[in-house]
């Protein structure tokens, strides 16, 4: 998994992700295993309030396990695919240094070739823009489908298709003798199967906005963050350290984390307004299954017709410069794809070593979430409503760190300017929930779905194009002979967040 694939690293705050409720449909839940019919004799308020403190510890409890399991080889993935490219290298250039079969291990010392590097750059960045496809095409209709069938099983089928993608990476590089390296790049096919992280983060936030007080949403929103980077604390120099020890090591822990995923979907209760039965006298089917069974064309024109609806959702400026700022910023934070082949490259640290600066990234991030959490909830408090300045000043605020940040970690010769500079940009990421707050103010209550789900649309394209943009800057930046052409990707990045940060002082703050 990328760093930025990993599932729930971000989340959206959208429900229903693309609501076509009826007026009969919304004042009634559905559990997992209840009876649709049992909301006839329970309010809606009622069933919030009981599924409410459920729903949540679920939604906390399966983020946690995935994202521990998806953290501990952020570090060892890129070492695994070095190797692997590596071997390769060798194989036509001197086989002797390739040690004996099945591993085939090359010494990481002898993998910094300018080539290798280039070419390990481009894998993982083309990886990531096919990462990308299925959430381009398929966040819409599986956001239909969620709003039709429930959450469960889409979040059921999203977290099926990215464990099928994950254990092809391994198999690939496992088996190496009989597959190509380049096969890996075929795991993001596995996505077709729920779309990818980007609709299960979605899908994990629309059951907290489905049952969740309104006032409590935001705060709701920077607890689940800090509560990741919590994973990600622990989790990244725990798997730096396995790698240290062998490059299968991590993999070995973070599979049965993953697959630990599945039985807390199952047990997680259903949040999704429930459709009474709509089964005529002939005995056609309920809406839920015909919608499974829907001909691929009924799927286009729901893309479509959704499409045109975000178009008339998009006319404030505000928002028009909330999109921009967020397409800038998620952008730019492609350059995080290649933070730990840099720092090993510019440093001459191993890659394990490297990895250690991702907890104290995310020690930093915490903290300030946690911190602006405090001060959201007692702004919220004290004034009954959460004031829209506030989030207006995170969000300048953090693009100024990421953009110094990005700038010194580009301009680094040496370990303590890039972590100052890695810990300054970790500062700034409080602006993905600042930008979630912001947003759900200025939206209308009846297309919030709608908005959020083109905001995640804009999110993934900036992903698809901005992975290969820095692959090929980090390139351009090996061939330049020069000290500072190797920060080429960073200073690129740096300046794009100080573009965001001057749109979003035309934002007004009242």
């Amino acid at each position: 998994m990328e760093p930025h694939e990993d599932v729930l690293r971000e989340v959206d705050e959208t429900a229903p992700l693309l609501a076509q409720q009826d007026p009969v449909s919304s004042a009634h839940f559905r559990s997992g295993t209840a009876d649709p019919s049992a909301g006839d004799t329970t309010s809606s308020d009622e069933l919030k309030s009981l599924l409410y403190p459920y729903a949540v510890f679920f939604v906390f409890a399966l983020s946690f396990v995935a994202d521990l399991g998806g953290s501990m080889i952020d570090t060892p993935e890129v070492r695994l695919l070095e190797m692997a490219v590596c071997r390769d290298y060798y194989l036509e250039h001197d086989p002797s240094v390739i040690g004996p079969p099945p591993g085939s291990y090359v010494d990481e010392k002898l993998c910094k070739v300018n080539k290798i590097q280039a070419e390990l750059a481009y894998l993982r960045a083309i990886k990531s823009l096919l990462m990308t496809v299925p959430g381009l095409l398929l966040t819409i209709p599986y956001g239909h489908l969620a709003d039709r069938i429930g959450r469960k099983p889409v979040a059921f089928l999203g977290m099926l298709g990215q464990t099928m993608a994950y254990f092809w990476v391994i198999l690939v590089c496992y088996f190496h003798q009989a597959f190509p390296t380049r096969l890996v790049l075929l795991s993001p096919a596995f996505l077709v199967v729920g779309g990818g992280s980007r609709v299960l983060s979605a899908i994990m936030a629309t059951v907290i906005v489905d049952v969740a007080p309104e006032k409590m949403r935001t705060t709701i929103f920077y607890l689940f963050g800090a509560g990741l980077l919590v994973t990600d604390i622990v989790a990244a120099p725990f798997g730096s350290w396995l790698l240290s020890k062998d490059v299968w090591l991590p993999f070995k822990f973070s599979a049965p984390m993953i697959c630990l995923s599945f039985p807390l979907i199952f047990a997680m209760p259903e949040t999704l307004m429930a459709r009474k039965k709509a089964e005529d006298s002939n005995g056609n089917q309920p809406i839920q299954n015909q919608t499974l069974f829907r001909p691929f064309w009924r799927w286009l024109g729901d893309t479509k017709q959704a499409l045109r609806n975000l178009q008339s959702i998009v006319i404030s400026k505000k928002m028009v410069l909330c999109l921009t700022i967020l397409f800038l910023s998620a952008f730019s934070r492609m350059t995080g794809v290649l933070f730990i082949q840099y720092t090993s490259k510019l440093l001459d640290w191993s890659i394990s070593t490297a990895g250690y600066i991702l907890g104290v990234k995310s020690l930093v991030t915490l903290c300030m979430l946690l911190t602006l959490a405090s001060i959201t909830q007692a702004l919220e408090r004290r004034t009954g409503v959460r004031p829209l300045y506030v989030d207006v000043w995170v969000i300048r605020s953090s693009l100024v760190a990421l953009a110094v940040g990005g700038i010194f970690v580009a301009a680094a010769k040496e370990p303590v300017l890039l972590i100052t500079g890695s810990m300054l940009g970790s500062a700034g990421n409080g602006i993905v929930q600042a930008l979630q707050g912001l947003l759900a103010t200025l939206a209308d209550t009846s297309s919030t779905g709608q908005l959020f789900a083109g905001a995640a649309f804009l999110e993934l394209l900036a992903q698809f194009t901005g992975s290969l943009t820095f692959a090929a800057l980090f390139d351009a930046g090996l061939r330049i002979e020069s000290p500072w052409g190797f920060g080429l990707p960073f200073y690129i990045g740096g300046i794009l967040n100080l573009l965001a940060a001057a749109l979003s002082f035309t934002l007004s703050a009242t």
